[in-house]
């Protein structure tokens, strides 16, 4: 699968607890930790800007349930 820059992961900063399952269970890789931590005071996970494919393994993984949505804008694809 090729990268696409209208399929992202959306992370909610201050609902993601930085437990790092998205981080880990990406195939590709392209979650990390920020530099800072959210207002709760965890270190969330975000997106590095290029390589996801919508597979959902992040979202899958994710323990909070409304920390990640998966973003897929291409038309006529779901």
């Amino acid at each position: 699968m090729s990268s696409d820059p209208s399929v992202f992961p959306s992370i909610d900063i201050d609902e993601c607890k930085g437990c790092g399952r998205c981080i880990a269970a990406c195939p590709r890789k392209v979650l990390r930790f920020a530099s800072r931590p959210n207002r709760k005071g965890f270190i969330p996970a975000e997106y590095t800007g290029e390589g996801c494919t919508a597979c959902a393994i992040c979202y899958y993984n994710c323990p909070e349930p409304y920390a990640i949505t998966v973003v897929d804008e291409r038309e006529g694809e779901a």
